[in-house]
C-alpha cells in the first residue's frame, strides 16, 4: 500500500458533505412557522451568531427581531470585538442594523438597540462625536463633521467616524489615520445618526441621560467596563479562561483511559447554562462516515442529551485554548473540525474501530478524556521523531528537520509542532490526524527517519555543512569515494569528471556502484535489527533515482561543481 493512500472518512469541506436549504431559505422556513419567535428564542446565542453570520447581518433583520436580548447581546459580544479592543466599524454595523429593526410592541421586550451594554453605546458615541451640551457649550461654525441637534434640544452632536481625538492615544491614531477621520465618512456618519434618533425615539429620557453621562466620560474606561461584562456574559456560555482552557491539549497516558472507567461527563458548576438547543452534531461538526458520527448517530435520546451539553463546553475550551475570536466562524469550523477528528482517533484507540464499543465508551468516558487521548497519541509520535533528530543532529532549530531532503522534507516538519499534524500530500496541505491509518502512516515515516538516520550516522555529517546538503547526498558520496579509490571527502571538480566517465552508462548509475551503495548500508545496519526494514529498498532507490536525475544526461566536459546537487561536493568559488 503507498504511504499517501489511507481508508480513512471523507475529508472534504462541510459545506459539502450535505444537501440543505440555503441560509435565506431555512429564514424563510423558520418564519412561516406559528412558534417562531419561541423557536428563535431557545436557540444558543451561539447557534444564532452563527446562523446570522451565515444571513449576513443586513439580511438578518427579521431573524434579529424574533430574538431576546439577551440573545442580542450576547451575539454583539461575539462580533464587535477583537481581542480586548472594540471594533468601532462593526460596532457601529450592528448598532445601526438593530436600529431599523422593529418589534411589536406585543411583544413585551424592549426594542433591540435597547439591548446593547450602555457602555458600548456610550463609547461608540464618545469614539465617534463631539457632544455639545447646548446651554453651556458653543458649538463650531465649521465641524469636523456633519452637525445633528438632538430631538430635545439639549445637545449638538458633531458626527465624525473614525478615531476620537480624546481616545487617549489608544488607538495607535497616526497623522494620516486622523486627517481622515476629520474629514468624516457621510454615509457612516449618517448610521450613527440614525442610532440616535432610534434612541431618543425608543426612549427619549434614556437618551438625553446617556449622552449626558458619556460627555464626561473617558473612552478607555467605557472600553474596559464594556469589556466586563462582555467577558462575563462569555463565561456563562461556556468560553473558558484561554490559559485555563490549554488543559483540553494536556498529555494523557492513552493506557490510563479505559472504555469503562467511568468518568463520564456530568452537569458541572464550569459548564455552560442550558441557553438553548443544541446537539453533538452542530456542537462537533465533521465527516458524517467518520467513527465518531457513527457512533452519536446511534445514541438513546438521554445519553445523547447528557453528551450535547458535554461537547458543547469542550468546543467552547477548545476554541478558547486555539484563541479564536467569537466572530469567526470561519476559524471556528477549522478548529471544530480538528476537535471532531481528535475525538474520533480517541474513540478509535478506545475502541478498537467497534462502533457498538465506541458508543459504549461515549456513555463511560469523558469526552475530554477521549480528546486528550486523541491528541496524546499524536504527542507520542511526535516525541519519539523528536528523540531521532535530537539524538542524530538532525534538528538544529526547534521545529525543523534538517538534512532530510524529499519527501521526509515535507512529511516530518508538521509532526513536530505542538499540536502535530499531518502532511496530506493528495492536497499538498496539512490537516488533522484523524484515524489510526493516520497514526501508521505517520509512524512509517518516522521508522523511514530512523532507518536514514542509522545509515548516516550523526558522525559522518560534516561541520558546518551546506544548507541544501542531505543525508541521502552524504551517503551516495560515501559510495562514489569507495569506488573512485577510496577517496575521502566532498567530491571536487576531477572527482565528478571520473564518477561520469567510469559509473554513469545510458543515464543509470553502474553495476559497480549500485553495488556499493547495497553493501554500505548492510555495513551500517549490521546488528541494528533493520537490516530488512521495508522501508531499505525504496530509500536506496530514491537516493539512486536523484544521483542518475542530477548526472546520467552529462558528459564529464559539462561537469560544473556549482550546479550539482544530491551530493556533497566543493567548488573552487
Amino acid at each position: 500500500m503507498s504511504d499517501t493512500s489511507t481508508s480513512s472518512p471523507s475529508r472534504e469541506p462541510l459545506g459539502q458533505r450535505t444537501v440543505a436549504l440555503s441560509p435565506q431559505r431555512a429564514l424563510w422556513a423558520l418564519l412561516e412557522q406559528s412558534d417562531a419567535r419561541a423557536k428563535v428564542r431557545a436557540l444558543s446565542s451561539v447557534e444564532l451568531n452563527r446562523r446570522v453570520a451565515e444571513l449576513g447581518l443586513y439580511d438578518a433583520h427579521e431573524l434579529l427581531a424574533l430574538a431576546s436580548g439577551e440573545q442580542l447581546r450576547e451575539v454583539v459580544d461575539m462580533q464587535v470585538w477583537i481581542g480586548d479592543r472594540l471594533d468601532s466599524e462593526e460596532l457601529l454595523d450592528w448598532a445601526a442594523s438593530l436600529a431599523r429593526v422593529e418589534r411589536e410592541a406585543s411583544d413585551g421586550d424592549a426594542q433591540p438597540l435597547q439591548a446593547l451594554d450602555v457602555e458600548l453605546v456610550g463609547w461608540l458615541l464618545r469614539t465617534q462625536c463631539d457632544i455639545y451640551l447646548v446651554r453651556e457649550d458653543e458649538v463650531p461654525d465649521e465641524p469636523r463633521g456633519v452637525l445633528w441637534p438632538t430631538p430635545d434640544g439639549w445637545f449638538v452632536l458633531d458626527v465624525v467616524t473614525g478615531a476620537h481625538p480624546d481616545d487617549e492615544d489608544e488607538h495607535d491614531g497616526d497623522d494620516a489615520a486622523s486627517d481622515g477621520a476629520a474629514e468624516g465618512d457621510s454615509g457612516r456618519a449618517q448610521q450613527l445618526i440614525a442610532v440616535l434618533e432610534r434612541m431618543y425615539r425608543d426612549d427619549p429620557d434614556a437618551a438625553r441621560k446617556l449622552l449626558q453621562a458619556t460627555a464626561w466620560e473617558l473612552p478607555s474606561q467605557l472600553e474596559e467596563y464594556a469589556y466586563r461584562w462582555r467577558n462575563g456574559r462569555l463565561a456563562d456560555l461556556g468560553f473558558a479562561d484561554p490559559l485555563e482552557a490549554l488543559g483540553i491539549y494536556a498529555y494523557l497516558d492513552p493506557a490510563s483511559v479505559t472504555p469503562d472507567e467511568g468518568s463520564e461527563d456530568r452537569p458541572m458548576a464550569s459548564d455552560p447554562e442550558p441557553v438553548g438547543e443544541t446537539s453533538l452534531v452542530s456542537a462537533i461538526p465533521g465527516a458524517s462516515d467518520s467513527l465518531w458520527s457513527r457512533a452519536v448517530a446511534g445514541l438513546d435520546a438521554e445519553t445523547a442529551e447528557r453528551l450535547a451539553r458535554s461537547a458543547m463546553a469542550v468546543a467552547n475550551r477548545t476554541l478558547s485554548a486555539d484563541r479564536v475570536p467569537p466572530g469567526d466562524l470561519e476559524l471556528a469550523r477549522e478548529c471544530l473540525e480538528a476537535l471532531h477528528w481528535r475525538l474520533n482517533l480517541g474513540l478509535e484507540h478506545l475502541s478498537d474501530g467497534d462502533v457498538t464499543r465506541a458508543r459504549a465508551a461515549l456513555a463511560r468516558v469523558a469526552l475530554s478524556r477521549i480528546a486528550r487521548v486523541g491528541h496524546s497519541l499524536t504527542l507520542e509520535l511526535r516525541q519519539r521523531l523528536l528523540a531521532i533528530t535530537r539524538s542524530q543532529r538532525l534538528g538544529a532549530r526547534p521545529g525543523r528537520v534538517d538534512y532530510l531532503g524529499a519527501p521526509l522534507a515535507d512529511r516530518l516538519p508538521p509532526l513536530l509542532a505542538a499540536r502535530p499534524q499531518l502532511f496530506d500530500e493528495a492536497r499538498n496541505a496539512l490537516r488533522p490526524f484523524g484515524t489510526r491509518e493516520d497514526l501508521a502512516l505517520a509512524q512509517r515515516w518516522i521508522d523511514e527517519t530512523a532507518l536514514v538516520a542509522r545509515l548516516v550516522p550523526a558522525d559522518a555529517i560534516p561541520n558546518d555543512p551546506p544548507e541544501t546538503l542531505t543525508l541521502g547526498a552524504i551517503f551516495c558520496t560515501k559510495a562514489i569515494n569507495r569506488v573512485l579509490d577510496d577517496r575521502v571527502g566532498p567530491l571536487d571538480q576531477q572527482a565528478l569528471e571520473r564518477l561520469v566517465r567510469d559509473h554513469m552508462h545510458a543515464g543509470e548509475i553502474s553495476p559497480t556502484l549500485r553495488r556499493t551503495l547495497r553493501e554500505i548500508a548492510a555495513e551500517r545496519l549490521a546488528g541494528s535489527g533493520l537490516e530488512d526494514h521495508p522501508a531499505l529498498a525504496t530509500v536506496l532507490e530514491r537516493w539512486q533515482a536523484q544521483l542518475e536525475a542530477e548526472l546520467g544526461s552529462l558528459s564529464p566536459q559539462d561537469i560544473d561543481p556549482r550546479f550539482v546537487g544530491g551530493l556533497y561536493v566543493i567548488s573552487d568559488s
